[in-house]
């Protein structure tokens, strides 16, 4: 549906057709966070951790992603960040973690955790929007 002035009437933010796109913008994302592991001293969990995140994404842009999985995931990625954030964020300064460029032993960590909540909160944000598809049809 057009309008007279030929542009297409707002899809809204949480729409699927705006979803599909966020999510293929995810997708390279993970890619890219992959590649980049590469570079890591344990590349072998954190290229899995992210391959695993683009492919379920992949499954999801296809309709062929389970919300149980989606979920699954999300849990699992929320409660991996949580024990790696709490054991390495004792005594360590905020600041040093945003502004310390260099991986140390300490900011490392760190980083990784905030790489899984960041695929726990999408994987989260996929299912719930597939419960709510589901629950409206």
């Amino acid at each position: 549906m057009r309008s007279t002035l030929g542009i297409r009437p707002f899809d809204g933010v949480g729409s699927k057709r705006n979803m599909k796109k966020a999510n293929r913008l995810v997708i390279v994302l993970f890619i890219c966070c992959a590649m980049v592991q590469f570079n890591d001293p344990d590349p072998i969990p954190w290229v899995t951790a992210y391959g695993l995140a683009a492919a379920v994404c992949l499954a999801w842009d296809l309709n062929r992603a389970s919300n149980a999985v989606l979920a699954g995931m999300s849990v699992l990625a929320f409660g991996m960040s949580g024990w790696m954030l709490s054991e390495n964020a004792v005594g360590m300064d905020s600041s040093a973690m945003a502004f310390d460029w260099a991986m140390t032993a300490q900011t490392e960590p760190m980083r990784e955790g905030m790489g899984l909540i960041l695929i726990a909160v999408w994987m989260a944000t996929l299912a719930l929007l597939g419960v709510r598809s589901s629950a409206s049809t």
